[in-house]
């Protein structure tokens, strides 16, 4: 099989042109996590020049990573406030590792969606 967008071969079971990285349509595969580059993809065939030319954007891996650092820091910190010992400071650590935790997840889902919305439209740039 060949890559319709760049005549590269393509490999069963990928998602993806490992040249381009225009998304395949090889029988067996695997559908790619809503069009985000990996790390595997950007150190691939051609990713380095994607890299630094800005096709392939990073941004939202690090963001994923970050959420996942800064949540348990939230869920560390509200502990420890529940564990101070009065039952106002449970309270309080309990309702503002629940709300800090909720409302650091939607600052997250907001810069993500940014670098959708980009995505979105180079690939309906693409079509055009």
């Amino acid at each position: 099989m060949f890559c319709s967008n760049c005549g590269a071969t393509l490999t069963p079971g990928t998602s993806s042109c490992p040249a381009c990285g225009k998304e395949s349509s090889v029988p067996g595969a695997t559908p790619s996590n809503r069009g985000e580059p990996s790390l595997a993809s950007i150190a691939g065939a051609g990713g380095f020049s994607r890299f630094i030319n800005f096709e392939t954007m990073i941004t939202p891996i690090i963001i994923k990573w970050l959420f996942i650092i800064g949540a348990v820091i939230i869920i560390l910190g509200s502990l420890f406030v529940m564990s101070r010992g009065e039952i106002g400071f449970f309270f309080s650590g309990l309702i503002g590792g629940t709300i800090g935790l909720i409302w650091f997840r939607v600052m997250c889902e907001m810069m993500v969606l940014f670098f959708s919305i980009h995505r979105e439209l180079k690939d309906m740039r693409k079509k055009l």
